[in-house]
């Protein structure tokens, strides 16, 4: 699975975006109020097409751009499909296949 690499062009700030929080971010967008799991290529492009519009979590700017395309590898320094951040090992010893922080399952 490939994820998306976002930057802040004010602050810097640096975000991996998964399919899962590509289509949580379009949503909170009000895009794709009817299809529950549009095709990936779908997906893409609304999400492309509203950089413009999404703010940084970090400074709060409007902008996002992209600044690359990573390989997941679902290994070390797995991270929530829904936060973004770093799920613990931890957590993934006991859930090897768990894919959201405590936080974001509960």
């Amino acid at each position: 699975m490939e994820t998306l690499r976002l930057s802040c062009p004010l602050c810097g700030q640096d975000e991996e975006y998964s399919h899962a929080r590509m289509l949580k971010r379009v949503q909170d967008l009000g895009m794709l109020r009817r299809a529950g799991n549009p095709e990936p290529e779908l997906l893409e492009e609304l999400f492309n097409s509203s950089l413009s519009r999404m703010e940084c979590g970090e400074c709060g700017a409007t902008g996002l751009v992209t600044t690359e395309i990573v390989e997941s590898d679902w290994g070390a320094d797995r991270r929530c499909d829904i936060c973004g951040k770093l799920i613990p090992d931890e957590r993934l010893e006991v859930l090897p296949d768990s894919r959201r922080c405590v936080q974001c399952e509960q």
